[in-house]
């Protein structure tokens, strides 16, 4: 009489299938969080950036008394900005793993110097966005951008 074997557990190629698939979900999943992460870093510079920029124009809204000029400054979040740019920047307030650097310049009129310049960096994801105003009313402005970080 012969022995019959019931089968039970899974073969080796259906664990293989199994395995492959979880790796290739994996790896989807796994570049489809770099994307939002670094769409969520570049919001949070981008945020702090317009934050700056509305405080800058704040301080320089009264033309017969501007900030005194500040040279290139770097302060780290979070919190206020540090001194000097807590004259220039009123009530500025910086979210985690922030940087902000800044200079300005009132005697600059011509488009040779830079009267005002603003980079948000957010170090995580290593987002910038760059602000630079010249004496002659030109503008520069550069938006997400990856560098090197903080």
């Amino acid at each position: 009489m012969k022995h019959r074997y019931e089968e039970s557990g899974f073969s080796l190629i259906e664990l293989l299938t199994v395995i492959g698939t979880i790796g290739i979900l994996a790896a989807i999943m796994t570049s489809g969080f770099s994307v939002y992460r670094a769409s969520a870093a570049y919001a949070v510079a981008s945020s702090a950036f317009h934050s700056a920029r509305n405080a800058l124009e704040v301080s320089l809204s009264d033309a017969d008394n501007l900030p005194s000029p500040v040279g290139l400054e770097t302060t780290s979040g979070p919190g206020g900005v540090a001194a000097p740019l807590r004259g220039i920047l009123p009530g500025m307030q910086l979210p985690k793993q922030t940087k902000i650097s800044m200079s300005y310049d009132p005697a600059c009129i011509t488009d040779s110097c830079t009267e005002s310049q603003i980079t948000v960096k957010h170090c995580q994801a290593r987002e910038y966005v760059t602000w630079s105003r010249f004496g002659d009313g030109v503008e520069m402005l550069l938006q997400h951008v990856s560098g090197a970080g903080c």
